[in-house]
């Protein structure tokens, strides 16, 4: 697990913050992935590949996963990897913070609200603050 990530979903959790999950893999491979991680139950919606016709870049899976969560989209923080989930957020109208991987730290990722080297490098509570500056602007 990287780091910051377990800080993040223990926070939400804590301030009883509604977490989804989205993905263009299948349920499968995406259930299987958290479950040997012991973090399935940090999620309130676990949206995939299998639920929607098209998947990222397109916003399907997130405007789902946030009808799903009960949430507005412009009301959710996304954190993303890549420059397909980063439109589908942004396409979404979320705010979407990207933490590239090594496979996709040279893509253009210009269209994010904040980059971040790796999660921990803002905590999550400072993070919160730092989105509330957003969706009020």
């Amino acid at each position: 697990v990287l780091p910051g990530v377990v800080e993040y979903l223990t926070g939400a959790l804590k301030l009883g913050i509604k977490i989804g999950i989205t993905s263009s893999s299948s349920r499968e491979w995406v259930e299987g992935h958290l479950t040997q991680r012991d973090l399935i139950d940090h999620f309130n919606s676990i949206i995939t590949r299998d639920d929607v016709a098209r998947v990222k870049p397109d916003p399907e899976l997130y405007l789902k996963c946030a009808a799903t969560l009960n949430v507005e989209p412009q009301s959710c923080i996304v954190i993303e990897d890549s420059q397909n989930g980063l439109a589908a957020a942004k396409t979404a109208g979320m705010t979407c913070i990207v933490v590239p991987n090594p496979m996709t730290t040279d893509m253009d990722l210009g269209l994010a609200d904040l980059r971040l080297d790796i999660l921990s490098d803002m905590p999550f509570e400072t993070m919160l603050n730092w989105a509330e500056t957003q969706t009020s602007s």
